[in-house]
């Protein structure tokens, strides 16, 4: 079975992780880019973008997982490596959590919440959306001790369509929760100060450093 070898979780985890360093960084970026002012604060947090992003990298290529008998094994580390096991038996549920920012790139993360004297939670934060239910039903077979076959996996998980969200709510409804209404007012009025009034904003900053 493909679960049984080791794989890597899905290339954009690092970006959906960011999160809200991810949002932030568009909307700082887009008003310089469009003006062609500041430059020098563009390059700025470019380094800094590719410097969080680049950690993300390493720490995505560093991390693999994979179904051994049943149990779900996850390893991470650079220099020294950790093997984490799971066993499926212990699993009291599974949940499939879909932020916003991964619902517009199409990944989600597979949430195991374990029982017995451990407890914990184990994260695959994040697989290929199509992937995700699947696999589920795998593990929750394996937690049941009932034989695995691939027919086995109801077709209402890939063929029903239970709702569907325009780009644009999708957009907003990201934006209200990964980052806040009150915030995202405060960011944008600096930016906008920033760009159309650069004298006026250094005056707000200096008189809010003294």
């Amino acid at each position: 079975h493909m679960n049984d070898q080791w794989q890597r979780l899905h290339p954009l985890t690092p970006v959906v992780r960011g999160g809200r360093g991810t949002i932030a960084l568009v909307v700082i970026l887009i008003p310089s880019l469009l003006t062609g002012r500041n430059v020098s604060r563009e390059i700025t947090l470019l380094v800094v973008a590719g410097v969080f992003f680049g950690l993300g990298f390493v720490r995505w290529l560093v991390t693999q997982w994979r179904i051994d008998g049943d149990d779900l094994q996850i390893e991470t580390g650079l220099l020294g490596r950790r093997s984490l096991r799971y066993p499926l038996a212990q699993v009291q549920a599974i949940d499939v959590v879909r932020p916003g920012l991964a619902r517009l790139f199409g990944v989600a993360e597979l949430r195991l919440r374990m029982g017995g004297s451990s407890g914990g939670t184990a994260r695959l934060a994040y697989l290929r959306e199509s992937e995700v239910e699947p696999l589920r039903v795998r593990m929750l077979r394996l937690a049941r001790g009932a034989e695995e076959h691939e027919e086995e996996v109801p077709a209402w998980l890939h063929d029903t369509l239970l709702a569907r969200v325009s780009t644009g709510r999708l957009l907003v409804s990201i934006a209200i929760a990964d980052v806040g209404i009150v915030a995202e007012v405060v960011l944008v009025g600096l930016i906008a100060a920033g760009v159309l009034a650069p004298s006026a904003s250094a005056g707000i900053f200096s008189g809010g450093a003294a």
